[in-house]
Order: C-alpha cells, then sequence, then structure tokens
C-alpha cells in the first residue's frame, strides 16, 4: 500500500520518495487510489503561506499571497501538469490532424500558443487566487477534485498503447472504483454545503466532454492530456466556485 503512495505521489508532484518502488499493475492501481490523498498534499502546500496569513496577521498583501500561491503550486507539482496543458494547447492549435497533431503534442519545445495560454492560465489562477484568500477551503476543494477525476480518465479514456506511464495507469486503472470516490466527493460538497455541489457536477461534466473530445480529435488520452485536465478542472472548478460563492 505504501508504494501506492509513493507513485501516486512521485506521478502528481515533483517529490522524489524512493527508487526502490516497484512499478507493477498493482502498485499502480494502488497509486491511483491515492490520487485525492495527493491531491490533498498539494494543496496543503499551496495554501499554507496565506493560511499562516490569515491565522496570524503576517499583514502580507493579497496580491504577494497569491504570487505565493502560484509558485508554491508549481514547486509542488514541478510544473508537470502544466508542460502537459501547454503541449496540448500547441497541438489543438495546430489546425492539423492525424501524426502531424501528435507530433506537435510530442515536441518538448513550448510554441506561441502554449505559452500565450500558459500566461492566461497562470493569470487566471492568479486573480482566483486573491479572490478565495478567506475561503481557501474552495482551493482544496478544486486541487483533490481535479486529481480525483483523473481516475476516471483512466478507466474511461482510450490510451495509445506505446507503454508509457499514462497507458501503464490505464491498464492499471481502479475501474468503478473511480465513480465511488467522485461520487463521496459530490455528497460531501453536498452535505458540507449545498451549493457546492453545482461546482463539482459541472467540472464532472466538462471533463467527460474533454474525454469525447479528444478521442474525436486526437484518437486517444495521452499523459498530456491528463496534465491538461488536471489544470483546466482546477480552473474550472474555482470559476463555478466563484460564481455560486455568493449564496454559499
Amino acid at each position: 500500500m505504501i508504494d501506492g503512495l509513493f507513485i501516486s505521489i512521485q506521478f502528481l508532484t515533483k517529490f522524489f520518495i524512493s527508487d526502490k518502488v516497484e512499478y507493477n499493475k498493482k502498485n499502480i492501481k494502488m497509486g491511483q487510489i491515492f490520487f485525492p490523498l495527493t491531491g490533498l498534499i498539494i494543496s496543503f502546500f499551496v495554501i499554507i503561506v496565506p493560511l499562516l496569513n490569515n491565522i496570524y496577521k503576517l499583514g502580507i498583501s493579497s496580491e504577494f499571497n497569491s504570487l505565493i500561491m502560484i509558485s508554491l503550486y508549481i514547486f509542488t507539482t514541478g510544473g508537470l501538469h502544466l508542460d502537459g496543458f501547454t503541449d496540448t494547447i500547441d497541438g489543438l492549435s495546430s489546425q492539423t490532424n492525424g501524426e502531424r497533431l501528435k507530433e506537435i503534442m510530442k515536441d518538448s519545445r513550448i510554441g506561441a500558443f502554449g505559452a500565450i495560454y500558459l500566461f492566461i492560465l497562470l493569470l487566471s489562477k492568479f486573480i482566483i487566487y486573491k479572490m478565495i484568500l478567506n475561503n481557501l477551503f474552495s482551493c482544496i476543494l478544486a486541487i483533490v477534485f481535479s486529481r480525483t477525476l483523473l481516475t476516471m480518465v483512466i478507466y474511461k479514456g482510450k490510451f495509445p498503447g506505446y507503454n508509457g506511464m499514462a497507458d501503464f495507469l490505464h491498464e492499471s486503472n481502479i475501474g468503478k472504483t473511480s465513480y465511488i470516490f467522485i461520487a463521496l466527493f459530490l455528497i460531501f460538497s453536498f452535505l458540507y454545503k449545498k451549493l457546492l455541489l453545482i461546482p463539482g457536477i459541472i467540472t464532472l461534466l466538462f471533463t467527460i466532454f474533454f474525454i469525447k473530445f479528444f478521442e474525436r480529435r486526437i484518437g486517444y488520452i495521452s499523459g498530456d492530456i491528463l496534465g491538461f485536465l488536471a489544470e483546466v478542472n482546477e480552473l474550472i472548478y474555482l470559476i463555478v466556485y466563484l460564481g455560486v460563492s455568493k449564496w454559499i
């Protein structure tokens, strides 16, 4: 079980725990079970400074708090999901299909569109983080749910079969357990505050849409697309949360 946790942390963050972890189907499957917990760990690093600022009245400005949150997010994840986000944007912006699109996504260099949308993504996070400093719990929910949804994408999506990490995840998927995780998150949200169900459901619907979209456009779900979905789902959740926050 502990190997599964290590795999989850090493896959979703920059932290290297151990080189003795065996990447077999059992451990990779167990690793996906720990995706929500790893999301919780990431969120802890993201909110720790503004949380301490709120508790101890440290006087850190909202702009600097927001910048710290983004910096800690990038530090914790190693920018892995952001890299997948930019690769996916470069591919989708190429106005091509088939093998050429796939080649663009595999290119490690960031293109113009990838850089532009990365700036928009980080700017959006900066603005949103600044707006939720008094309700950091929403940030925790967004990060945890975006990683939880990845288990469903890995289960339901079509993967290329190149024997990469994304394929290993798919071959060792947790099946309908992913639905249980999603249902538990939504039930918890509803019991905590009924309107919190709205951002959860809308983010879930967008995820289902993205699975179908990428399978039609590209033909499969790749590791880059998993990174794209981790970033975009977190942003969608927070945007919808802000939309309903005045009633929460």
